[in-house]
């Protein structure tokens, strides 16, 4: 027991606020510092792999668009029309290449995006 010139200081209400903000301080900073160290911990092991992850999206990335049918000729790229222009609707493993490829262009600047912050 704490006791000052006859007085109990450990009954006094004061010391025990004290005391227990004293303890809860301390298991924070704890908890903070564990927390921190996984956040950097973790950081270090996306810089690793992000480089590989992008080049796996740009190859496939590049893959299902050259794999994608093109019906533009020179004359329409160049802003001229031909007279047959039909639009075709995307069905099958037509439309799956181009959903891919949205999905895998949008992965692939999140990523890029994501290496820029880190």
């Amino acid at each position: 027991m704490l006791s000052f010139g006859g007085a109990d200081l450990w009954s006094a209400p004061l010391c025990k606020t004290i005391f227990i903000d004293f303890i809860i301080q301390i298991s924070i900073n704890s908890l903070l510092d564990s927390v921190q160290y996984a956040i950097v911990e973790y950081m270090g092991i996306i810089q690793t792999i992000l480089p590989w992850i992008q080049i796996a999206l740009s190859v496939l990335l590049t893959i299902t668009i050259l794999l994608q049918r093109t019906s533009a000729s020179l004359g329409s790229a160049m802003g001229g029309t031909e007279g047959n222009t039909v639009h075709n609707t995307r069905r099958g493993f037509e439309k799956v290449l181009f959903i891919t490829s949205i999905i895998l262009a949008v992965l692939f600047a999140s990523s890029a995006l994501l290496a820029i912050i880190l």
